[in-house]
């Protein structure tokens, strides 16, 4: 057998080619991330490099970490807790809905005010939209961190102010 001369950088976009491909099949295929994939990928947002522009207006790595947290749905809220036996009410302070990152940014009565100083009186309430929408997500990270919602990032939420 002869051996013949290969480029590194040939060999390194093989490599990338395959592990891409397999970790594609796996993510099609699996079971993980079945919310995300439910709410997302309908939707034009397929897990590619594009989605990476989500988070270039974000200033900070709280932001990014809030941001994941509330698409994935996997966040520090009473809806999501319950599930995994962290709190036994799953309801929202409001007791109109169980608090999901949904109910939070579209309806949630008790935070009619925090919501309308950072994300305006619009008619319009989609958590779709101020999740992919990369004009609106730095001022939905904001207000979900100025709800005081999230205890983990409480420290960073004081140093937050709503015109940034």
């Amino acid at each position: 057998m002869v051996w013949l001369p290969q480029l590194l950088s040939s060999c390194k976009r093989m490599v990338n080619t395959f592990a891409r491909e397999c970790w594609n099949r796996n993510w099609r295929n699996g079971i993980t991330g079945m919310l995300y994939k439910k709410r997302w990928q309908g939707n034009g947002m397929a897990l590619n490099k594009h989605v990476n522009q989500l988070y270039k207006n974000l200033s900070h790595k709280a932001e990014a970490a809030v941001l994941i947290q509330m698409r994935t749905e996997k966040i520090g809220l009473h809806g999501y807790l319950n599930t995994i036996n962290r709190t036994e009410d799953p309801w929202c302070g409001c007791r109109q809905a169980y608090q999901t990152v949904r109910h939070i940014i579209e309806d949630c009565e008790c935070l009619e005010d925090t919501r309308s100083t950072y994300l305006g009186t619009s008619f319009v309430r989609d958590a779709r939209l101020f999740l992919r929408d990369t004009e609106l997500i730095p001022k939905t990270v904001k207000f979900m961190l100025a709800t005081g919602l999230l205890d983990q990032f409480a420290s960073y939420a004081k140093t937050l102010s709503p015109l940034e």
